[in-house]
């Protein structure tokens, strides 16, 4: 990749375009084209990049880097922004460390109308990979020491944007620069805190899970130690959905005790405007509880744009739950018992196995891996949802609607509000169309159009080959069973209206969104993803069989196909009917 550089001599400035090639040998080689006190155009800079890219290869020396693309974010319906994903992507790896380890040092945000894909040079992430790998192995104190960097920085996050303004017509553009600056740099910390992990997660083999689930079949050759894995990592611990879901049903429980307000949910056919004022007038204690849950936790699907959850969502939930007076009690009783019955389910695993106190540990810190993934999510989602004003009053002042602000780089926001200036509402289209953010070491350089394509066109990227006619798959167990039933593909919310129940769920990489859908699932399958990952984390509170990591499920599988599902053994295999 080209860049323009300065140097300054004799008290004058000249230019320079730079670019830095691997040497088949190992290290690195510097090529420039000078340009004299005149700095280079963009044209020029194109021209002097391919100029440099032929000589390179006159020169011997190595071919193009390889790049992966480690996510991907299905594009929403028309003419919804991916708001402030590019910030997500970018801030993550600008450094050249990340708690001690190698960085990725590049990344690549590709965005084509909406769909966003995130990519990473396939060497740097190896590097990052084995690099926090042996420092966990080696040194599981350090590892203890990043979760809780993780559990504290997001705890922090979720502190500042509870007190976050509702409304900021009141404030100054200098005002609004300094609280963006401010908002963006705590978003910016809870991405960063959780770097060290997502190379784990982001490699094609990830090497702790590995490693730890062979010492486990070493201590167990006869079998059962993918789901034993997967047991002893899950987290102990309560996450905000798990929480959502008891308060929920305790909230049952009191409605259901109440004979009118029951009456009321479970006669009702709509849950508007109508529905709710009677709800208030019949009982007003009951529905200040449920305002109360509602504002609590609305924003758990949020992720980076929306939607949250709306009343009607709760309410429709609720009687769902009333539905022909089940016995709340004994589900209540099931939801709060469940964390001993993995405490004691762990246990017996530990003893089982055999498991030795260095790798009970690795364990523990993997199960602590899983939660700090999902509770700094969270946070991120959360702030983004409190950042809706902010971002609305942002919008109005450059003149931009909601959805073309979201398309301004975090850095631009704070001198175009202190300048005064409007923004291109055709300049945030041309983006939302085609767009490449291209980061190398923390400088970012931004591609727009047929320089986005050119530029992608000029890349090469790892493809998963697909084997016609695939019978069966292998992936990582994230939460152990069997599950069969027909294919459901769903990659984003529009998808969730196919999905049946029992249906096997197959996806690309879950997302809250998709929750209602998995819910419905006999078993969860992703491309994407590793122990931290949200189907991993899902499918454990739940309580179905899931599958990550299979590279190419929804490629080698279409709705409707019959497939078993043996997430303990790490197999997904295409059945005929009746088999």
């Amino acid at each position: 990749m080209a860049f323009v550089e300065k140097a300054v001599r004799s008290g004058s400035d000249y230019y320079f375009v730079t670019a830095s090639y691997r040497l088949p040998g190992g290290g690195w080689k510097k090529l420039r084209k000078y340009f004299g006190s005149n700095a280079p155009s963009d044209g020029q800079v194109k021209a002097a990049a391919r100029e440099l890219e032929e000589k390179a290869r006159k020169h011997g020396l190595a071919g193009k880097e390889e790049w992966r693309v480690v996510e991907e974010f299905p594009a929403k319906p028309p003419g919804r922004a991916r708001p402030l994903l590019i910030e997500a992507g970018i801030r993550r790896f600008s450094s050249k460390q990340f708690a001690g380890i190698p960085s990725f040092s590049k990344c690549i945000l590709h965005n084509q109308g909406g769909k966003v894909d995130l990519l990473l040079e396939n060497q740097a992430l190896a590097r990052a990979a084995n690099a926090a790998f042996r420092k966990t192995i080696d040194e599981p104190e350090w590892a203890e020491a990043v979760n809780r960097r993780i559990a504290s920085t997001a705890s922090a996050a979720f502190a500042y944007f509870d007190s976050f303004p509702k409304d900021f017509s009141s404030f100054s553009n200098a005002e609004l620069a300094e609280w963006t600056e401010e908002s963006a740099g705590i978003r910016k910390d809870c991405q960063e805190c959780g770097s060290s992990w997502l190379a784990l997660d982001f490699a094609p083999e990830p090497p702790l899970v590995s490693y730890l689930v062979a010492y486990l079949n070493k201590r167990k050759p006869e079998g059962g130690a993918g789901s034993a894995f997967a047991i002893l990592t899950t987290p102990r611990k309560q996450s905000n959905a798990q929480r959502e879901e008891e308060d929920l049903v305790a909230l049952a429980a009191k409605v259901q005790a109440d004979e009118e307000v029951f009456r009321l949910f479970t006669t009702s056919k709509r849950f508007e405007e109508g529905f709710f004022e009677s709800f208030k007038n019949s009982g007003p204690r009951l529905y200040r509880a449920f305002c109360t849950h509602a504002d609590a936790f609305k924003w758990l699907p949020f992720m980076y744009e929306g939607p949250a959850w709306t009343n009607e969502y709760f309410a429709e939930t609720l009687a769902m739950l009333l539905k022909d007076r089940p016995n709340l009690g004994a589900l209540r009783a099931e939801l709060y018992g469940r964390a001993r019955a993995l405490e004691e389910k762990q246990e017996q695993l530990l003893k089982e196995f055999r498991v030795d106190d260095k790798h009970a540990r690795l364990l523990d810190i993997g199960a602590e891996i899983v939660f700090g993934r999902g509770f700094r999510k969270d946070a991120l989602y959360f702030a983004f949802y409190k950042s809706i004003p902010l971002h609305e009053e942002v919008g109005r002042r450059l003149g931009l609607d909601p959805h073309r602000v979201n398309y301004l780089f975090p850095w631009e926001v704070p001198p175009l509000l202190r300048e005064g200036k409007k923004v291109s509402a055709a300049e945030m289209d041309a983006r939302h169309a085609h767009h490449v953010l291209y980061v190398e070491e923390g400088r970012e350089r931004l591609y727009v159009g047929d320089e986005a394509a050119e530029f992608m066109h000029s890349l090469q990227v790892e493809r998963e080959v697909v084997e016609e006619g695939v019978r069966e798959l292998k992936g990582i167990c994230a939460s152990p069973g069997q599950g069969r039933g027909a294919v459901c593909i769903v990659n984003s919310p529009s998808d969730l209206t196919k999905m049946q129940e029992s249906n096997v769920l197959v996806s690309h990489a879950t997302d809250p969104s998709l929750v209602t859908g998995m819910k419905k699932a006999s078993a969860i399958v992703t491309d994407m993803g590793g122990i931290a990952c949200h189907a991993a984390i899902v499918s454990r509170e739940l309580g179905i069989p899931c599958l990550v990591g299979t590279r190419t499920a929804t490629k080698s599988f279409k709705d409707g196909d019959l497939v078993h599902v043996d997430a303990t053994h790490g197999v997904i295999r295409r059945i005929s009917a009746g088999e």
